[in-house]
């Protein structure tokens, strides 16, 4: 289970403030979610989970004021990627109305495997909790009588991946997007520092608070995420090339962190999508909050948006907010419900800045801030571009080779970094 019933993501100032009817849902991660050793455990069962609170909210939508047939389904980091999944699926798209994937799509290369790879990472899992590596319904009776404690080493080994399971997604995601997905309403986008936090995970204790790193270090990190010295050298030379100043290898980690698994597959989802019939809006977050406990350098990190929807401030902040962040809440709050209600972001409103549809030649997003916080939106394409020519077999390279996914050095603010994070999905 993860984290939709957190403060943070409590839904009764949204719906009281815009009049939208707000359901959240658990659903079971990690080796419970996403094992894949069919048919004994058939896998996805992460998103059967999902789908069965969907038909719920949808057969009981009337009951609460609602209509089944509007339903719009929002989720952050994979919570987005699951939304996605969900406009892809025949089991799922006859109920969702529209999506709003938060810092995470479907298409991301780090959320899929193909069935042979997720069979084998959930083959190499069993062998590491001393069950047979072999037979697939020995496995899964060995794995149904360890303890419950012992589970968690499945969220150090990686097993979060969505496979084409011949029932909820019968293809892989890229193939089934360009099929469409009947001209839903997309809203997607990213934080303008979506990983902070990793890049703040990966630092030696003694650099947390500068987040100054040498160009070994930034070597080093870059070099975790893939299977090659060549490519990650390639990449660590390309990105300390945006930059200048003693900053240059921290501020081009973060770029790099956030491009590969987040903005750059927004893009491209977005393009996409645009592309099959389905109007887009993207949005670009930049503010950081005035009361955020982190190092200055953090700056605007992934799911930094999330108090601002929910109206929740004070679930998050060391300080009360200051006027312009509650105008900011108040103003997020008024785009998402509107675009739950028509699916157009500003709606009929006369004074709202219009908010344009994305054009995937422009890669115009629509920035989402205070106006004394206005961080200029630079089109990552150039970024991507290069990404996508080094990283075709490069990405998750590592991790699914070893099995495993190394522990992350402890910090004493880890698990509160991570509060809320990542997988909480809901409909308004």
């Amino acid at each position: 289970m993860n984290s939709a019933s957190a403060d943070v993501l409590n839904g009764g100032l949204l719906a009281a403030t815009e009049n939208v009817i707000v359901a959240s849902m658990n659903y079971r991660g990690g080796m419970l979610g996403f094992l894949y050793l069919p048919p004994a455990a058939p896998g996805n069962v992460a998103l059967w989970d999902q789908h069965l609170a969907l038909k719920w909210v949808s057969e009981n939508a009337a009951v609460f004021g609602g209509d089944p047939a509007q339903l719009t389904l929002l989720g952050l980091g994979s919570g987005g990627a699951s939304v996605g999944f969900h406009l892809l699926s025949p089991a799922s798209q006859p109920l969702v109305a529209r999506g709003v994937l938060h810092s995470g799509v479907p298409t991301a290369r780090w959320i899929w495997r193909n069935p042979e790879k997720a069979e084998r990472e959930s083959a190499m899992l069993s062998q590491l909790m001393g069950c047979p590596k072999t037979n697939h319904s020995a496995m899964v009776s060995c794995l149904q009588g360890k303890e419950i404690e012992s589970h968690a080493l499945s969220e150090l080994c990686g097993i979060r991946s969505i496979t084409a399971d011949g029932e909820f997604l019968t293809d892989e995601p890229r193939k089934l997007l360009e099929r469409g997905i009947q001209g839903k309403p997309i809203l997607t986008g990213v934080m303008a520092n979506e990983d902070s936090f990793m890049a703040y995970l990966m630092l030696p204790s003694a650099e947390v608070n500068d987040g100054i790193l040498t160009w070994e270090q930034l070597l080093q990190r870059v070099l975790e995420t893939l299977k090659t010295e060549e490519v990650a050298r390639a990449i660590a030379l390309k990105y300390a090339e945006y930059f200048q100043g003693p900053e240059r290898y921290r501020l081009a980690l973060i770029q790099y962190l956030g491009d590969y698994p987040l903005l750059c597959p927004m893009m491209e989802f977005a393009a996409k999508a645009r592309e099959v019939g389905s109007p887009v809006y993207a949005f670009y977050f930049s503010h950081r909050s005035s009361g955020f406990p982190w190092p200055e350098w953090i700056g605007t990190p992934h799911g930094a948006e999330i108090p601002y929807l929910f109206g929740n401030l004070a679930a998050s902040l060391r300080k009360d907010p200051s006027e312009a962040e509650v105008e900011l809440s108040r103003r997020v709050m008024r785009y998402w419900a509107e675009f739950a209600r028509s699916g157009n972001p500003t709606g009929s409103a006369p004074n709202e800045e219009q908010w344009p549809v994305y054009n995937a030649t422009e890669q115009n997003v629509f920035p989402i801030t205070t106006e004394a916080a206005q961080d200029k939106w630079t089109p990552p394409g150039p970024r991507c571009a290069f990404l996508a020519t080094h990283l075709a077999n490069e990405i998750e390279g590592r991790k699914s080779e070893e099995g495993c996914i190394p522990p992350v050095q402890e910090k004493d603010v880890k698990n509160e970094a991570r509060d809320g994070e990542n997988h909480a999905s809901g409909t308004v």
